[in-house]
């Protein structure tokens, strides 16, 4: 769930992000090393990868209009605008829907017919169950039990 000053910068930056292509896939805003960071994280809607170029576009995009609405009453933060990274864990439905129909992994807290990790092309999903193929069926797996989820990487 998003705190109060990603919730404004999320509703503030969305549609600026979204009127140059992009997809605004996250923020997140907490300590880093040596100081307060609000990273904004891009998606493309067709899933190719975030380029260094796509950053700084929206970085200067979203710079002045977050200035603008100080979101941290004037505490300094360092502004990052990043890729959403090849192996970022899904967090919302919108992760599952961009990976539809693409491999992806699964890992469980508990066993779920003897295996408590799976890769499956992901078919579908909902608010309790996402739906995976495997080699030569479907499994369902409730939601409940996933630790994490996310996209597969074949080296």
């Amino acid at each position: 769930m998003p705190s109060k000053i990603e919730k404004m910068v999320i509703d503030h930056i969305e549609p600026i992000v979204t009127g140059l292509g992009y997809e605004l896939a996250d923020v997140e805003y907490g300590k880093k090393y040596t100081g307060m960071n609000l990273t904004v994280f891009l998606a493309k809607p067709d899933n190719s990868p975030i380029t260094i170029n796509d950053c700084e576009t929206v970085h200067r995009a979203i710079d002045l209009p977050l200035d603008e609405l100080d979101p941290t009453n004037g505490a300094p933060y360092t502004l990052n605008v990043s890729s959403l990274g090849l192996d970022r864990p899904f967090k919302y439905d919108r992760d599952y829907q961009r990976y539809l129909n693409q491999d992806i992994q699964v890992k469980l807290y508990t066993n779920l017919e003897g295996k408590k990790e799976y890769v499956g092309t992901l078919l579908n999903f909902g608010e309790d169950t996402l739906t995976i193929q495997l080699d030569k069926k479907t499994l369902d797996i409730p939601r409940k039990q996933i630790a994490v989820c996310q996209p597969h990487i074949k080296f």
